[in-house]
């Protein structure tokens, strides 16, 4: 699990590292269950990048945050896509962040 959690702060750090005005979006998979990488991805949005967690559905596997930066606040959504056994999909979007991140 902690490789898992490891894994998955390093592909949001790249995602969440730069300021910027396009679209950003990037697309992580991992061959671990569901409710691991869910509570890993609530965990590191709230805890460790410290952003406000909104609307929240389990269910359906996506949550929307509130991510600070520099002084401004960035909304972001991650959808946790369920895979069958093979694992999960994990969509991080951050629409004020640049693309190239």
């Amino acid at each position: 699990m902690r490789r898992m959690f490891v894994a998955f702060l390093l592909a949001c750090s790249a995602v969440l590292g730069a300021a910027g005005s396009a679209h950003a979006r990037k697309e992580f998979a991992f061959s671990y269950p569901f409710v691991r990488v869910w509570e890993s991805a609530v965990r590191l949005m709230r805890v460790d990048f410290e952003s406000v967690i909104g609307e929240k559905n389990r269910e359906d596997g996506y949550f929307l945050f509130e991510y600070p930066y520099n002084g401004k606040v960035f909304p972001g959504s991650v959808e946790v896509v369920r895979g069958g056994s093979t694992g999960v999909l994990v969509v991080v979007q951050v629409p004020g962040m640049p693309s190239y991140v």
